[in-house]
């Protein structure tokens, strides 16, 4: 009997650590999420400010788009 509570022991232990490590990775996970976000927004506002310069180039040597 000794021995087999040892045995759930031991699984309940290593269903734990699994629970642990998953966890980690969900906020590894969420944390490159957050800074994909971050780069996307910050292309964005980038990609923004260059359609103002060409527009104002076009706009410089009576280009249409």
């Amino acid at each position: 009997m000794k021995a087999g509570s040892e045995e759930q022991a031991r699984g309940i232990e290593s269903v734990a650590k699994a629970v642990a490590r998953m966890e980690q990775m969900t906020q590894q996970t969420a944390a490159g999420a957050k800074e994909s976000q971050s780069a996307s927004e910050a292309l964005s506002a980038q990609s923004k400010g260059l359609w103002a310069a060409v527009d104002q180039l076009e706009m410089m040597v009576g280009a249409d788009r």
